[in-house]
């Protein structure tokens, strides 16, 4: 639950309406799943060439809740 705000300060980031951005947290079984939700014309930005910046972001996240001996998945709501 605490990576929440490290995934908001990433993707507030990268995105062109900061705003908007919104982070929700639901507990798995295996571990911690973060969904963020931007406007629709910066999901691109999120996604990123080949999904590279996605990919980034996925392990940023990863790797501080492996710090402490958890597990954490971000996933994007394309509404």
């Amino acid at each position: 639950m605490k990576y929440a705000k490290l995934v908001e300060h990433l993707v507030k980031n990268i995105v062109s309406e900061p705003d908007s951005v919104e982070v929700e947290t639901t507990q798995e079984r295996d571990g911690a799943v973060y969904y963020v939700t931007v406007e629709p014309n910066d999901v691109g930005k999120m996604i990123g060439k080949n999904g590279r910046v996605i990919t980034a972001i996925r392990h940023v996240a990863s790797a501080a809740a492996a710090k402490g001996q958890q597990k954490a998945y971000v996933k994007i709501n394309t509404d």
